[in-house]
């Protein structure tokens, strides 16, 4: 899932793409069109199972959210997550907050031990907000070649235009295998 950020005069939103909800939602539409032809000509609803199955999944990809709101006035950070009006909303004021972090990884590695890179070993980022206490809570985890630099980017925006301190292990892009399709 791609996450979009927008700025806004309170401070920046990071959030689920809207695109990804709403092609969520055109695609329940289109389950539940088939599931009313199917219904009108009288076949069984175990016949139908998968199409229920993915209806139900879609119509939940179209209700999630997950939206973190940086608001300068009142220097907080609030996560919301949930499906439609069940959400939950967690604050985290800003004098609680360390630092801003964007950490590389390979999926599968544990510290210096290398991986078999058939099978495991994708190259990965996790862009989190490391608290005082010392926990961190991930904003998004997601593949390094799928971010595309869009994840430091955002990061970067975040931290100017909030004024929280920011650390980046490395630049984007070092640690990607390209091939021949990439170019």
């Amino acid at each position: 899932m791609h996450y979009t950020l927008k700025l806004t005069p309170v401070g920046p939103i990071y959030r689920i793409s809207r695109v990804f909800s709403l092609l969520c939602a055109l695609f329940a539409l289109f389950l539940g069109w088939a599931l009313t032809i199917g219904i009108s000509e009288r076949d069984s609803l175990l016949s139908m199972l998968h199409i229920i199955i993915l209806f139900v999944l879609s119509v939940g990809g179209a209700a999630y959210r997950d939206t973190w709101l940086f608001d300068n006035e009142i220097a907080q950070i609030v996560e919301i997550w949930g499906f439609g009006p069940f959400v939950l909303r967690k604050p985290i004021m800003y004098e609680e907050i360390e630092r801003l972090e964007v950490t590389h990884f390979r999926k599968g590695s544990t510290g210096d031990i290398p991986v078999i890179r058939r099978y495991r070993g994708r190259a990965m980022l996790t862009f989190a907000i490391r608290l005082e206490s010392g926990q961190e809570r991930s904003i998004q985890i997601i593949g390094e070649r799928r971010s595309g630099g869009r994840v430091e980017e955002a990061a970067r925006t975040i931290g100017a235009a909030t004024g929280l301190s920011l650390y980046i292990d490395r630049p984007g892009g070092l640690d990607s295998d390209l091939g021949l399709h990439d170019l």
